[in-house]
């Protein structure tokens, strides 16, 4: 591709929230051009049919999935239900169309885990095996490598990961001694999370004024894809508590953590890891103390905000984390990953301030 020419989009799974933000932030990023819009469910139709907030902005019509449309483009991104990146990803890494996929298909090293969890069976195992689970603050040099698909992380897995790694690589190193079995993760997500799908339990008059806990004890299918990324940081086997719950708002997601310290420390030298491991983040920013962190102040952005706190009656450390859902939960950190692959600024179309009041 000439260095002046922009790089060509296929999204598939446009008309899906995600997808929908994801058109809505490649629209505003000066190096790329949205080639395809992809939606089997509207396939024919203009996009602005369905969005008609996007009129005079977009002149697409949705086209049917096909390998055909799809290897006309220079990247292709998956804002799909599970079980479909799968199936087409193959062909086009062997076409040298690059990958990024924003469902759980390539998130699983164990593809029976995999399966367990997504009940999808899988052809493509030595694919699968150089993916790469792209959250890129803990990843950016194998994502740089441009490796064959770039799994991005679902949204209560980066909430939590930002919030716990620099407390885990501390462990790994010795800093700071934590039980890595008393980990409890209590997230609660808007409802936009579950996708844009006409379902009883999303009906305003079902969600409105109500909070409700879902998928407890471990049967929510992102605690895998939690415990491999720790156990891969840790190189010990990690098994957490991990309960998500759905809150009667559209967008926005808060991760409260705990972890028992088995050491001695304060909680000056707890902020102090947290500030040297992300102070040269562009999207993560630790808080001052005492301020614990709002979904609000991350509605429309990309950023992360995590505070932390040390209980010394029990030695139990608290850590928050706030982020927007569909943006660093998802099409945001798809954007990000994709200006990695390409060398461009990493906060290129990303420069997003929130959207108060």
């Amino acid at each position: 591709m000439p260095k002046s020419a922009k790089l060509k989009i296929a999204i598939v799974g446009a008309t899906g929230y995600t997808g929908l933000v994801l058109t809505e932030l490649l629209l505003a990023h000066p190096k790329v051009e949205i080639q395809s819009l992809i939606s089997e469910s509207y396939a024919g139709k203009k996009f602005t049919d369905i969005y008609p907030a996007f009129t005079g902005l977009l002149a697409q019509t949705c086209a049917k999935p096909s390998l055909k449309l799809l290897q006309k483009a220079d990247l292709v991104f998956f804002a799909t239900p599970n079980g479909i990146a799968h199936k087409l990803a193959p062909a086009l890494i062997k076409a040298g169309i690059k990958v990024i996929d924003l469902s759980a298909d390539y998130r699983l090293r164990d593809l029976k885990s995999y399966e367990k969890a997504y009940g999808f069976k899988r052809k493509d195992k030595n694919l699968n095996a150089k993916s790469i689970y792209a959250l890129a603050e803990f990843k950016r040099k194998d994502i740089a490598k441009n490796p064959a698909v770039i799994a991005n992380p679902g949204c209560y897995t980066t909430a939590s990961i930002l919030a716990l790694t620099p407390l885990l690589q501390a462990h790994k190193s010795g800093k700071i001694k934590l039980d890595l079995d008393s980990i409890i993760i209590d997230a609660k997500s808007g409802t936009s999370g579950a996708g844009r799908k006409a379902a009883t339990e999303q009906l305003y008059a079902e969600i409105n004024e109500s909070i409700s806990a879902y998928k407890a004890a471990g049967q929510h299918r992102h605690v895998p894809e939690l415990e491999a990324f720790f156990a891969e940081l840790t190189r010990q086997k990690t098994t957490i508590s991990f309960t998500p719950h759905l809150v009667p708002m559209t967008r926005g997601l808060l991760a409260t953590c705990y972890i028992r310290l088995n050491s001695k420390t304060s909680v000056e030298a707890l902020r102090k890891l947290y500030a040297q491991a992300y102070a040269k983040e562009p999207f993560v920013e630790l808080l001052a103390p005492g301020i614990q962190p709002q979904t609000k102040w991350v509605l429309g952005t990309n950023r992360a905000l995590v505070q932390i706190e040390l209980d010394k009656r029990n030695n139990q450390i608290t850590v928050t984390s706030v982020i927007d859902n569909l943006i660093k939960g998802a099409a945001g950190q798809a954007v990000q990953n994709m200006n990695i692959i390409m060398g461009y600024p990493e906060v290129m179309g990303l420069a997003l301030a929130p959207m108060l009041p």
